[in-house]
Protein backbone atom coordinates (compact mmCIF):
# COMPACT_ATOMS: atom_id res chain seq x y z
CA UNK A 1 0.00 0.00 0.00
CA UNK A 2 1.10 3.37 -0.89
CA UNK A 3 -0.55 6.79 -0.49
CA UNK A 4 -0.73 9.38 -3.09
CA UNK A 5 0.59 12.88 -2.74
CA UNK A 6 -1.96 14.09 -4.63
CA UNK A 7 -5.50 12.50 -3.12
CA UNK A 8 -3.49 11.50 -0.40
CA UNK A 9 -5.63 8.03 -0.45
CA UNK A 10 -4.16 5.14 0.76
CA UNK A 11 -3.85 2.56 -2.71
CA UNK A 12 -2.35 -0.76 -3.61
CA UNK A 13 0.68 -0.66 -5.16
CA UNK A 14 -0.86 -1.67 -8.49
CA UNK A 15 -2.26 2.17 -8.43
CA UNK A 16 1.09 3.67 -9.12
CA UNK A 17 2.81 3.03 -12.29
CA UNK A 18 6.23 3.44 -12.95
CA UNK A 19 7.93 6.69 -13.69
CA UNK A 20 8.91 7.69 -16.91
CA UNK A 21 11.11 5.15 -18.71
CA UNK A 22 12.25 4.48 -15.38
CA UNK A 23 12.44 0.46 -14.85
CA UNK A 24 12.50 1.27 -10.85
CA UNK A 25 11.05 4.60 -9.90
CA UNK A 26 7.21 4.13 -8.71
CA UNK A 27 5.33 7.80 -9.34
CA UNK A 28 4.26 9.63 -6.15
CA UNK A 29 0.98 10.29 -7.67
CA UNK A 30 -1.44 7.30 -8.32
CA UNK A 31 -2.75 6.72 -11.80
CA UNK A 32 -6.00 8.79 -11.62
CA UNK A 33 -4.39 11.48 -10.24
CA UNK A 34 -1.73 11.44 -13.02
CA UNK A 35 -4.26 10.86 -16.05
CA UNK A 36 -5.98 14.00 -14.74
CA UNK A 37 -3.61 15.97 -14.63
CA UNK A 38 -2.30 15.40 -17.86
CA UNK A 39 -5.73 15.18 -19.32
CA UNK A 40 -6.08 18.71 -17.89
CA UNK A 41 -2.85 19.93 -19.54
CA UNK A 42 -3.53 18.98 -22.70
CA UNK A 43 -6.80 20.89 -22.54
CA UNK A 44 -5.18 24.08 -21.68
CA UNK A 45 -2.40 23.48 -23.90
CA UNK A 46 -4.48 22.06 -27.07
CA UNK A 47 -2.25 24.27 -29.41
CA UNK A 48 1.41 22.73 -28.11
CA UNK A 49 -0.33 19.02 -28.40
CA UNK A 50 -1.00 19.74 -31.86
CA UNK A 51 2.46 20.81 -32.88
CA UNK A 52 3.90 18.04 -31.05
CA UNK A 53 1.33 16.03 -32.46
CA UNK A 54 2.35 16.86 -35.88
CA UNK A 55 6.34 16.84 -35.07
CA UNK A 56 5.56 13.03 -34.14
CA UNK A 57 3.88 12.17 -37.27
CA UNK A 58 6.35 14.03 -39.74
CA UNK A 59 9.25 12.53 -38.44
CA UNK A 60 7.68 9.31 -39.13
CA UNK A 61 8.39 7.35 -35.73
CA UNK A 62 4.66 7.48 -35.94
CA UNK A 63 4.27 5.10 -38.95
CA UNK A 64 7.33 2.91 -37.95
CA UNK A 65 5.40 2.32 -34.45
CA UNK A 66 1.59 1.66 -36.64
CA UNK A 67 3.83 -0.91 -39.07
CA UNK A 68 5.58 -2.66 -36.51
CA UNK A 69 2.02 -2.39 -33.68
CA UNK A 70 -0.74 -3.24 -36.03
CA UNK A 71 1.27 -5.29 -38.78
CA UNK A 72 4.40 -6.60 -37.04
CA UNK A 73 6.31 -5.49 -39.84
CA UNK A 74 9.24 -2.92 -40.27
CA UNK A 75 9.24 -0.04 -42.64
CA UNK A 76 11.97 -1.83 -44.75
CA UNK A 77 9.56 -5.02 -44.52
CA UNK A 78 7.30 -2.58 -46.35
CA UNK A 79 9.54 -1.31 -48.76
CA UNK A 80 10.48 -4.75 -49.78
CA UNK A 81 6.85 -5.37 -50.02
CA UNK A 82 6.32 -2.50 -51.92
CA UNK A 83 9.17 -3.45 -54.42
CA UNK A 84 8.25 -6.61 -55.08
CA UNK A 85 4.61 -5.49 -56.26
CA UNK A 86 6.03 -3.52 -58.16
CA UNK A 87 5.22 -0.45 -56.85
CA UNK A 88 1.83 -0.62 -57.35
CA UNK A 89 -1.50 -2.10 -55.83
CA UNK A 90 -1.54 -5.51 -55.49
CA UNK A 91 -5.05 -5.85 -56.86
CA UNK A 92 -5.36 -3.15 -59.52
CA UNK A 93 -1.61 -2.51 -60.31
CA UNK A 94 -2.09 1.34 -59.65
CA UNK A 95 1.12 3.44 -58.87
CA UNK A 96 -1.04 5.88 -56.75
CA UNK A 97 -2.67 5.54 -53.24
CA UNK A 98 -6.02 7.05 -54.39
CA UNK A 99 -6.63 7.62 -50.85
CA UNK A 100 -6.34 10.06 -48.05
CA UNK A 101 -3.14 8.92 -47.56
CA UNK A 102 -0.08 9.17 -49.72
CA UNK A 103 1.18 5.56 -48.55
CA UNK A 104 -0.25 2.48 -49.75
CA UNK A 105 -2.71 0.40 -47.19
CA UNK A 106 -1.14 -2.81 -45.73
CA UNK A 107 -3.95 -5.26 -46.17
CA UNK A 108 -4.01 -8.24 -43.80
CA UNK A 109 -5.73 -11.50 -42.94
CA UNK A 110 -8.30 -10.22 -39.99
CA UNK A 111 -8.68 -13.35 -38.19
CA UNK A 112 -4.61 -14.45 -38.65
CA UNK A 113 -2.96 -11.14 -39.02
CA UNK A 114 -1.06 -12.38 -41.68
CA UNK A 115 0.18 -9.42 -44.24
CA UNK A 116 -1.17 -10.16 -47.65
CA UNK A 117 0.02 -7.78 -49.50
CA UNK A 118 0.06 -3.67 -49.75
CA UNK A 119 -3.20 -2.08 -51.97
CA UNK A 120 -4.56 1.37 -53.13
CA UNK A 121 -7.51 3.15 -51.10
CA UNK A 122 -9.77 2.58 -53.47
CA UNK A 123 -8.97 -1.49 -53.49
CA UNK A 124 -8.78 -1.77 -49.84
CA UNK A 125 -12.56 -0.24 -48.89
CA UNK A 126 -13.95 -2.45 -52.25
CA UNK A 127 -12.42 -6.13 -49.96
CA UNK A 128 -13.12 -4.13 -46.90
CA UNK A 129 -17.05 -3.68 -47.76
CA UNK A 130 -16.94 -7.34 -48.87
CA UNK A 131 -15.62 -8.24 -45.38
CA UNK A 132 -13.04 -10.44 -47.07
CA UNK A 133 -16.07 -12.49 -47.83
CA UNK A 134 -14.92 -14.53 -51.27
CA UNK A 135 -18.50 -15.56 -51.92
CA UNK A 136 -19.79 -12.52 -51.86
CA UNK A 137 -16.62 -11.08 -54.35
CA UNK A 138 -17.71 -13.94 -56.79
CA UNK A 139 -21.03 -12.96 -57.03
CA UNK A 140 -20.32 -9.12 -57.29
CA UNK A 141 -17.94 -10.62 -60.31
CA UNK A 142 -20.52 -12.72 -61.55
CA UNK A 143 -23.42 -9.81 -61.25
CA UNK A 144 -20.93 -7.15 -63.04
CA UNK A 145 -20.24 -10.10 -65.89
Amino acid sequence: MKICTKCKKQLPDESFSLKGNSPTLIAKRCDRCRNSRAVLWNKEHKDKVRISQIKFQESGKARKGRLLKKFNITEEDYNQLFEKQGHGCAICGSNFSKGKYSNFNVDHNHKTGEVRGLLCGNCNRGIGYFKDNIKTLEKAIHYLS
